[in-house]
Parts: C-alpha cells; structure tokens; sequence
C-alpha cells in the first residue's frame, strides 16, 4: 500500500476514495474510527487515504 493523502475531513477521503473506487483503483482509508472520537483521545486527527498496489 502507498499513502496518497492526509485528509482532517473524513468526508473528503471518502469521497476521493470513491472517485478513485469507481475507476478500479483498490482503496483503503485509516484512522476513522480513531478520528471520530476525537484526535485529543487517540492522537489520530487525520485521515489517510491509501491505494493498494501490487509491487
């Protein structure tokens, strides 16, 4: 896997996650959960959108 972006908004990963689902790139995003319950919490403020790549 390769990070492509750090995002704060886990509506914005989403939707780039979803544009690039809907040209067949295989996607994964992290640090939902953790970020919904707030980075003060957990330490996780943002959101990464990783592809999966064969290497």
């Amino acid at each position: 896997m390769k990070l492509l972006k750090e995002f704060t908004s886990i509506s914005d990963a989403e939707a780039l996650a979803e544009k690039l689902r809907q040209k067949g790139v295989l996607t994964h995003i992290s640090n939902t959960n953790s970020n919904q319950l707030g980075g003060h919490a957990t330490g996780a403020i943002k959101v990464e959108v990783w592809v999966v790549i064969s290497e």
